[in-house]
């Protein structure tokens, strides 16, 4: 989603799991996890949560309910949505790619080349928003990053495969339609017994990719990026996730200013919850840890990070 439009999404960094109770009955604690923008329309949006995807068209005055199976989603997934200029709206499955007709009515998986395939992630064109990217990741040989042109009607590779690895994040830089960014592990294996991370680069709309590798700290399993400054195409932000049972370990927000060749860290919490720019200013959402508690919204300060 465009990070320019990102007023309403300072509302996810802050939403828990206060939905309705009768949600129970569907298998897991009722929870908000992403606000899922229309891309022009304001009054047009959609909340994600653990029992299905809740969609208004009137600024939310009222809401409508799309359950799981509807959509093609697995109980153990909270896939992330995209919504396209037009209303239809993309949804990355363990399953494919779903794709729900405005409205959320009427939903059908993506055909070939994406059919059958674990769909991890989308994203939108941030110059068009009837052009959207899918990014596939089951760990085999062709894996890698899709475009539609035609609002998800059909699909086509930016280039040849990636490579056989586990991508988890797809980003395209707001002030760069050309710039576009995957991030990711290798798991490990018996001749790499580390995990080991990266970020991938394209500069030519995902035609080519650069590997850059991402240092895991002690205790950590993934990086996911975040967003891309709305103004800097090298510029951008991830957090790092820690292995399950590393309670003891915070996550970081970290940014990169170099395009993903090197990384710092700007904030350690129990869990970052979203990102967004306010103004140019970055605001984070996190809950806490445990340990010490730091949770809440976070505000970059005049002075920087």
């Amino acid at each position: 989603m465009a990070l320019a439009r990102s007023v309403p999404l300072v509302v996810l960094l802050l939403l828990g799991g206060a939905l309705p109770d009768a949600a129970r009955a569907h298998g897991r604690f009722p929870e908000a996890h992403q606000l899922v923008l229309h891309p022009t329309d304001d009054a047009i949006l959609g909340v994600a949560t653990t029992f299905g995807l809740v969609l208004t068209d009137d600024g939310g005055a009222s809401w409508r309910w799309v359950c799981r199976p509807v959509m093609g989603v697995q109980l153990t997934e909270d896939p992330p949505f995209r919504m396209l200029a037009d209303g239809t709206i993309l949804g990355a499955t363990f399953d494919g790619l779903s794709v729900g007709e405005p409205g959320g009515c009427a939903w059908a998986f993506a055909g070939e080349p994406l059919e059958g395939s674990v769909v991890i992630d989308a994203a939108l064109a941030p110059d068009d928003p009837t052009v959207a990217y899918a990014l596939t990741s089951d760990g085999g040989a062709e894996n890698g990053v899709f475009r539609s042109d035609d609002g998800g009607a059909s699909w086509a590779p930016t280039g040849p495969p990636v490579g056989a690895i586990l991508f988890e994040r797809i980003r395209v830089a707001p002030s760069d339609p050309e710039r576009i960014y995957l991030s990711g592990v290798r798991p490990a294996t018996v001749a790499e017994p580390e995990r080991a991370g990266f970020v991938h680069r394209s500069e030519d709309g995902g035609a080519s990719w650069e590997e850059l590798p991402f240092a895991l700290g002690d205790g950590e399993r993934n990086v996911l990026l975040l967003g891309v400054d709305p103004a800097d195409p090298d510029t951008l932000y991830a957090r790092t996730v820690p292995q399950r049972e590393r309670t003891d370990v915070p996550e970081r927000l970290i940014r990169s200013q170099d395009g993903g060749a090197t990384w710092e860290t700007v904030l350690e919490v129990g869990e970052v919850t979203g990102l967004t720019f306010l103004g140019g200013v970055l605001h984070v959402g996190a809950r806490p840890s445990p340990a010490d508690g730091r949770g809440g919204l976070w505000r970059a300060g005049e002075a920087g990070l």
